[in-house]
Protein backbone atom coordinates (compact mmCIF):
# COMPACT_ATOMS: atom_id res chain seq x y z
CA UNK A 1 0.00 0.00 0.00
CA UNK A 2 1.20 3.45 -0.85
CA UNK A 3 -0.04 6.84 0.29
CA UNK A 4 -0.38 10.20 -1.37
CA UNK A 5 0.13 12.97 1.20
CA UNK A 6 -1.34 16.43 0.93
CA UNK A 7 -0.08 19.20 3.20
CA UNK A 8 -2.95 21.05 4.85
CA UNK A 9 -0.60 23.29 6.81
CA UNK A 10 3.15 23.17 7.38
CA UNK A 11 2.67 20.94 10.41
CA UNK A 12 -0.32 18.89 9.32
CA UNK A 13 -0.46 16.06 6.78
CA UNK A 14 -3.51 14.32 5.39
CA UNK A 15 -2.94 10.89 3.91
CA UNK A 16 -4.92 9.76 0.92
CA UNK A 17 -4.59 5.96 0.71
CA UNK A 18 -4.32 4.19 -2.63
CA UNK A 19 -5.42 0.56 -2.49
CA UNK A 20 -3.51 -2.07 -4.46
CA UNK A 21 -5.08 -3.37 -7.69
CA UNK A 22 -7.21 -0.23 -8.05
CA UNK A 23 -6.76 2.83 -10.17
CA UNK A 24 -5.73 5.80 -8.06
CA UNK A 25 -8.38 8.16 -6.77
CA UNK A 26 -6.63 11.03 -8.51
CA UNK A 27 -6.66 9.44 -11.96
CA UNK A 28 -10.20 8.10 -11.64
CA UNK A 29 -12.05 10.98 -10.04
CA UNK A 30 -9.93 14.13 -9.81
CA UNK A 31 -7.63 14.56 -12.79
CA UNK A 32 -9.08 16.83 -15.48
CA UNK A 33 -9.12 14.93 -18.81
CA UNK A 34 -6.97 16.33 -21.57
CA UNK A 35 -8.61 17.78 -24.68
CA UNK A 36 -8.22 14.60 -26.72
CA UNK A 37 -10.12 12.46 -24.20
CA UNK A 38 -13.02 14.82 -23.48
CA UNK A 39 -16.53 13.67 -24.43
CA UNK A 40 -18.93 16.61 -24.66
CA UNK A 41 -22.39 15.81 -23.32
CA UNK A 42 -24.08 19.19 -23.02
CA UNK A 43 -23.43 22.67 -24.40
CA UNK A 44 -25.39 25.68 -23.14
CA UNK A 45 -24.88 29.34 -24.07
CA UNK A 46 -26.20 32.64 -22.73
CA UNK A 47 -25.89 36.12 -24.19
CA UNK A 48 -26.61 39.47 -22.60
CA UNK A 49 -25.96 42.05 -25.29
CA UNK A 50 -26.72 45.00 -23.04
CA UNK A 51 -24.07 43.91 -20.54
CA UNK A 52 -21.78 42.71 -23.33
CA UNK A 53 -21.44 39.21 -21.89
CA UNK A 54 -21.42 35.84 -23.61
CA UNK A 55 -21.33 32.72 -21.47
CA UNK A 56 -20.87 29.10 -22.48
CA UNK A 57 -20.82 25.96 -20.39
CA UNK A 58 -19.77 22.53 -21.63
CA UNK A 59 -20.42 19.39 -19.60
CA UNK A 60 -17.97 16.61 -20.41
CA UNK A 61 -16.96 13.15 -19.19
CA UNK A 62 -19.85 12.99 -16.76
CA UNK A 63 -18.36 15.11 -13.99
CA UNK A 64 -16.53 18.10 -15.47
CA UNK A 65 -17.73 21.52 -16.54
CA UNK A 66 -15.93 24.06 -18.69
CA UNK A 67 -17.25 27.57 -18.07
CA UNK A 68 -16.29 30.41 -20.41
CA UNK A 69 -17.29 34.07 -20.27
CA UNK A 70 -16.52 36.69 -22.88
CA UNK A 71 -16.64 40.41 -22.07
CA UNK A 72 -15.68 42.28 -25.18
CA UNK A 73 -12.22 41.02 -26.10
CA UNK A 74 -11.57 39.55 -22.69
CA UNK A 75 -12.24 35.83 -22.21
CA UNK A 76 -12.11 33.80 -19.01
CA UNK A 77 -12.26 29.99 -18.85
CA UNK A 78 -12.20 27.58 -15.94
CA UNK A 79 -12.71 23.85 -15.46
CA UNK A 80 -14.81 22.70 -12.51
CA UNK A 81 -15.16 19.18 -11.12
CA UNK A 82 -18.89 18.92 -10.42
CA UNK A 83 -18.28 16.59 -7.46
CA UNK A 84 -17.12 19.63 -5.49
CA UNK A 85 -19.95 21.95 -6.53
CA UNK A 86 -22.69 22.70 -3.97
CA UNK A 87 -25.98 21.00 -4.75
CA UNK A 88 -28.08 24.17 -4.86
CA UNK A 89 -27.02 27.51 -6.39
CA UNK A 90 -27.88 30.81 -4.67
CA UNK A 91 -29.99 33.49 -6.33
CA UNK A 92 -28.45 36.95 -6.64
CA UNK A 93 -29.86 40.09 -8.23
CA UNK A 94 -27.41 42.40 -9.99
CA UNK A 95 -28.68 45.99 -10.35
CA UNK A 96 -27.39 48.39 -12.99
CA UNK A 97 -26.64 51.11 -10.42
CA UNK A 98 -25.12 53.57 -12.88
CA UNK A 99 -28.25 53.69 -15.03
CA UNK A 100 -30.42 53.89 -11.92
CA UNK A 101 -28.36 56.81 -10.58
CA UNK A 102 -28.71 58.69 -13.88
CA UNK A 103 -32.47 58.08 -13.84
CA UNK A 104 -32.86 59.38 -10.29
CA UNK A 105 -30.66 62.42 -10.91
CA UNK A 106 -32.60 63.29 -14.06
CA UNK A 107 -35.86 62.92 -12.14
CA UNK A 108 -34.66 65.35 -9.46
CA UNK A 109 -33.57 67.82 -12.15
CA UNK A 110 -36.97 67.46 -13.84
CA UNK A 111 -38.72 68.25 -10.55
CA UNK A 112 -36.60 71.37 -10.00
CA UNK A 113 -37.21 72.58 -13.56
CA UNK A 114 -40.95 72.10 -13.18
CA UNK A 115 -40.79 74.08 -9.94
CA UNK A 116 -39.23 77.10 -11.69
CA UNK A 117 -41.54 76.90 -14.68
CA UNK A 118 -39.07 75.46 -17.22
CA UNK A 119 -41.61 73.01 -18.63
CA UNK A 120 -39.83 72.08 -21.87
CA UNK A 121 -36.50 71.44 -20.15
CA UNK A 122 -38.30 69.57 -17.38
CA UNK A 123 -39.98 67.26 -19.89
CA UNK A 124 -36.61 66.60 -21.53
CA UNK A 125 -35.10 65.72 -18.15
CA UNK A 126 -38.08 63.50 -17.42
CA UNK A 127 -37.48 61.70 -20.72
CA UNK A 128 -33.85 61.12 -19.76
CA UNK A 129 -35.03 59.75 -16.42
CA UNK A 130 -37.42 57.31 -18.07
CA UNK A 131 -34.72 56.24 -20.52
CA UNK A 132 -32.27 55.64 -17.68
CA UNK A 133 -34.88 53.65 -15.79
CA UNK A 134 -35.54 51.50 -18.85
CA UNK A 135 -31.82 50.82 -19.32
CA UNK A 136 -31.56 49.97 -15.63
CA UNK A 137 -34.37 47.42 -15.89
CA UNK A 138 -32.83 45.83 -18.96
CA UNK A 139 -29.31 45.90 -17.57
CA UNK A 140 -30.24 44.45 -14.19
CA UNK A 141 -30.24 40.68 -14.03
CA UNK A 142 -31.04 37.83 -11.72
CA UNK A 143 -28.21 35.34 -11.53
CA UNK A 144 -27.60 31.97 -9.96
CA UNK A 145 -24.27 31.69 -8.14
CA UNK A 146 -22.63 28.26 -8.04
CA UNK A 147 -20.32 27.66 -5.05
CA UNK A 148 -17.89 24.92 -4.16
CA UNK A 149 -19.52 22.42 -1.82
CA UNK A 150 -17.72 23.02 1.49
CA UNK A 151 -15.18 25.68 0.51
CA UNK A 152 -18.03 28.08 -0.40
CA UNK A 153 -16.09 29.83 -3.16
CA UNK A 154 -18.12 31.16 -6.10
CA UNK A 155 -17.05 29.23 -9.20
CA UNK A 156 -19.35 30.70 -11.82
CA UNK A 157 -22.79 32.17 -12.33
CA UNK A 158 -25.55 31.92 -14.92
CA UNK A 159 -28.26 34.39 -15.87
CA UNK A 160 -31.64 33.16 -14.66
CA UNK A 161 -33.35 33.06 -18.05
CA UNK A 162 -37.07 33.70 -18.02
CA UNK A 163 -37.60 33.32 -21.76
CA UNK A 164 -36.34 29.73 -21.85
CA UNK A 165 -36.97 28.71 -18.27
CA UNK A 166 -37.76 25.06 -19.03
CA UNK A 167 -34.45 24.40 -20.79
CA UNK A 168 -32.55 26.45 -18.22
CA UNK A 169 -34.07 24.37 -15.41
CA UNK A 170 -33.02 21.19 -17.21
CA UNK A 171 -29.43 22.44 -17.49
CA UNK A 172 -29.25 23.34 -13.79
CA UNK A 173 -30.85 20.01 -12.90
CA UNK A 174 -28.28 18.14 -15.01
CA UNK A 175 -25.41 19.90 -13.22
CA UNK A 176 -26.89 19.06 -9.83
CA UNK A 177 -27.49 15.41 -10.72
CA UNK A 178 -24.02 14.87 -12.16
CA UNK A 179 -22.48 16.63 -9.17
CA UNK A 180 -24.26 14.45 -6.62
CA UNK A 181 -23.35 11.28 -8.49
CA UNK A 182 -19.70 12.29 -8.68
CA UNK A 183 -19.68 13.26 -4.99
CA UNK A 184 -21.12 9.87 -4.01
CA UNK A 185 -18.18 8.11 -5.69
CA UNK A 186 -15.62 9.80 -3.46
CA UNK A 187 -14.37 7.94 -0.35
CA UNK A 188 -15.40 9.21 3.07
CA UNK A 189 -13.73 11.41 5.66
CA UNK A 190 -9.96 11.91 5.25
CA UNK A 191 -9.87 10.92 1.59
CA UNK A 192 -12.81 13.16 0.76
CA UNK A 193 -11.33 16.04 2.76
CA UNK A 194 -8.03 15.66 0.94
CA UNK A 195 -9.80 15.58 -2.41
CA UNK A 196 -11.69 18.81 -1.66
CA UNK A 197 -8.54 20.62 -0.61
CA UNK A 198 -6.69 19.29 -3.66
CA UNK A 199 -9.44 20.55 -5.97
CA UNK A 200 -9.26 24.06 -4.49
CA UNK A 201 -5.48 23.98 -4.80
CA UNK A 202 -5.82 23.09 -8.50
CA UNK A 203 -8.23 25.98 -8.99
CA UNK A 204 -5.77 28.34 -7.32
CA UNK A 205 -2.85 27.10 -9.42
CA UNK A 206 -4.90 27.60 -12.59
CA UNK A 207 -5.86 31.15 -11.57
CA UNK A 208 -9.57 30.47 -11.04
CA UNK A 209 -9.30 31.57 -7.39
CA UNK A 210 -6.65 33.52 -5.52
CA UNK A 211 -4.50 32.58 -2.53
CA UNK A 212 -6.81 34.26 -0.01
CA UNK A 213 -9.86 32.45 -1.37
CA UNK A 214 -7.99 29.16 -1.23
CA UNK A 215 -6.95 29.67 2.40
CA UNK A 216 -10.50 30.59 3.46
CA UNK A 217 -11.92 27.62 1.58
CA UNK A 218 -9.40 25.28 3.19
CA UNK A 219 -10.35 26.44 6.68
CA UNK A 220 -14.07 25.98 5.94
CA UNK A 221 -13.39 22.46 4.68
CA UNK A 222 -11.42 21.55 7.81
CA UNK A 223 -14.18 22.93 10.04
CA UNK A 224 -16.76 20.93 8.12
CA UNK A 225 -14.90 17.66 8.62
CA UNK A 226 -14.07 18.35 12.26
CA UNK A 227 -17.75 18.55 13.20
Amino acid sequence: MSALSLAATESEQIELAAVQNRHSLYNDLLQVPDLASRRHELVFEQKNRLLGRHRRIVLFNGRYLEWTEQRGRREETRIINLAFLAGSPSAYREIAWRSLSVALLALIVAGLLFAVGQTVAALAALGVSLLGLGICLRGSSRRLLFYTRNGRVVMFDLFDQRGDRKRFAKVVGALQLRGERAWALLPDRKERLAAEVAEHRRLMQEGAINQAQYERAKQRIFRRYSD
